[in-house]
């Protein structure tokens, strides 16, 4: 890990081209980022609430652009928590890098 415990995303091969040739909205971006920037560093899931409230916005709002990104493959949507679905990065395209040896693995 880096010296603050920060974790490191990477975007594999098939996940730029994936990017490259899906084209996203505004707010699907913004969606898809904040997922990233939220995980923990063992990765894990999100709730459509907690992305509405980082983005500042409603969850019905949200609600399309994360239906749109699984539509994609982007993102796997998970089991209702409560009222709210849960969603994760496809790992097919985002891979979580927690240590040097892990790092090692892309170089």
């Amino acid at each position: 890990m880096g010296a603050s415990g920060e974790r490191i995303v990477v975007i594999t091969p098939a996940g730029l081209g994936l990017l490259r040739t899906t084209p996203i909205s505004k707010v699907e971006y913004q969606a898809l980022w904040t997922i990233v920037a939220l995980l923990g560093p063992a990765g894990g899931v999100l709730s459509q609430a907690e992305v509405a409230n980082t983005l500042n916005t409603s969850v019905p709002y949200i609600n399309r652009a994360l239906k749109n990104l699984c539509a994609a493959g982007l993102l796997f949507r998970e089991e209702k928590v409560g009222t709210h679905y849960r969603y994760r990065l496809n790992p097919a395209y985002f891979r979580l890098i927690v240590g040097k040896n892990e790092l090692a693995h892309f170089r």
